[in-house]
């Protein structure tokens, strides 16, 4: 195969370095809201997204769902989350000084956030906790 680069000249291109530009154009195009960044505001967590197209939106028009919000006692609680342009703010009275957020982070999650392209959003957690099965090894 063969790439022409800027300067008009071609030159050969190996099949990965073609596959790999391929997959960051397509994750680039056909990715929903992808986890970022977050940021502790008081008794809030602002979540920060790539891949948002237009801006953030939710797929049923009704609030969005899906998200829980933990404390420094590491246990998690059904959040409230608003879009606040390309953000997410998520809150819980249950938390009043929260540390982490994880969203659509269940076997079969009820999650709603998509982006304006209708793009579902990717699961995530911003914590890095061990879980209940951590260091199991007997299936």
């Amino acid at each position: 195969m063969r790439e022409v680069n800027n300067q008009f000249s071609e030159r050969p291109i190996h099949v990965k370095q073609l596959k790999d530009k391929v997959a960051n154009l397509v994750i680039q195009k056909a990715s929903g809201p992808a986890y970022r960044d977050c940021r502790i505001e008081k008794n809030t967590i602002r979540i920060f997204f790539d891949h948002t197209a237009k801006g953030l939106a939710i797929s049923d028009g009704q609030q969005l769902k899906g998200f829980a919000i933990a404390g420094p006692d590491h246990r998690f609680h059904w959040a409230d989350a608003v879009i606040d342009g390309n953000t997410v703010v998520v809150s819980s009275p249950e938390v009043r000084h929260p540390v982490a957020v994880r969203y659509a982070w269940a076997d079969n999650p009820e999650c709603n956030l998509t982006n304006s392209t209708g793009l579902p959003a990717v699961p995530f957690r911003t914590d890095d906790w061990k879980g209940l099965t951590y260091g199991n090894t007997s299936y």
